[in-house]
């Protein structure tokens, strides 16, 4: 039923909305919603377009016996403007303006970046790490076998999603700090010791957290970058505005930066990507044959 209200939505909403920078530019349609299971994201240009699909997802869903929960329904703008002001409406409730919201597991904020999420993922990843206290402070379990849980348990907490974060210096020294507390609180090695960070790697066998956040990173993009030309994930990963100037002052980190990034340390060239991606064997050798910190 859920796919059967939002492909309504998508055949009866019309194209006034339209843009010819969207990322589906071949066809002139705009990507109007994204559907996993019982989650629904709308995506407009502007209120009244966000007002208009609200109205007909409603009138659908109450159709087919369903019903937009308006407390579970967030409203959230990128450009903050007087008409941004404005309220959207299921029937006769407003729904709530947020500069944050969870999605799927993910933190989404107002300004594309992801320090909220990276911050709530090492506050998930705390909580499990402390929960398994009595499995670290055991001198019944072997220190490989404490490793491994970590490495199966904890670190998935903490690097959930990261395929698409966007890492700047500050949020790279937030994951090494929590990445090498733990692992000296499994090693039951303090400060005090002396033992550098990566002596902690070494005895641990680990990798930097920086390390496998590129790995995972580049590995994603090489999956999205195989995809069909067709797919709306292959054609965000290399759309660029067509207009447009960019706003004073430093340019803002992006995934896009920090993919580049990933490329330049194998000594890849970001117009030469498409092309080693399609041969997946050599491409992830690239992506794991990288020298461990």
């Amino acid at each position: 039923m859920h796919k059967k209200c939002s492909g309504i939505i998508n055949r009866e909403y019309t194209n006034k909305w339209a843009c010819p920078e969207c990322i589906c530019k071949p066809c002139h349609q705009l990507l109007v919603d994204l559907d996993f299971a019982d989650d629904i994201a709308l995506l407009a240009e502007s209120r009244e377009g966000l007002q208009e699909l609200t109205d007909q997802m409603n009138h659908v869903a109450n159709k087919l016996g369903l019903r937009m929960s308006n407390k579970k329904t967030k409203v959230m703008s990128h450009c903050q403007t007087e008409e941004s002001q404005s309220q959207i409406n299921i029937g006769m409730e407003a729904v709530e303006d947020v500069d944050s919201f969870v999605y799927l597991g993910s933190t989404l904020a107002v300004n594309g970046g992801t320090d909220d999420d990276v911050r709530r993922r090492i506050g998930k990843a705390a909580a499990v790490f402390r929960r398994l206290a009595s499995i670290w402070r055991s001198s019944k379990i072997s220190e490989k076998i404490k490793l491994r849980l970590y490495k199966s348990i904890v670190l998935p907490t903490a690097l959930y999603a990261c395929e698409t974060w966007r890492i700047t210096s500050a949020i790279s020294k937030r994951l090494n700090a929590f990445h090498q507390r733990c692992l000296r609180r499994v090693l039951k090695v303090t400060y005090l010791d002396r033992i550098t960070n990566h002596e902690v790697l070494r005895r641990s066998n680990s990798r930097g957290m920086q390390e496998i956040l590129t790995e995972r990173r580049m590995r994603f993009a090489g999956h999205v970058l195989r995809l069909p030309n067709q797919r709306h994930a292959r054609q965000a990963i290399t759309w660029k505005p067509f207009s447009g100037t960019r706003g004073r002052g430093r340019p803002r980190i992006t995934w896009h930066k920090t993919f580049e990034e990933d490329l330049r340390s194998i000594n890849l060239a970001m117009d030469s990507v498409n092309a080693e991606a399609a041969n997946r064997g050599t491409y992830v050798q690239k992506c794991t044959g990288r020298t461990k910190v």
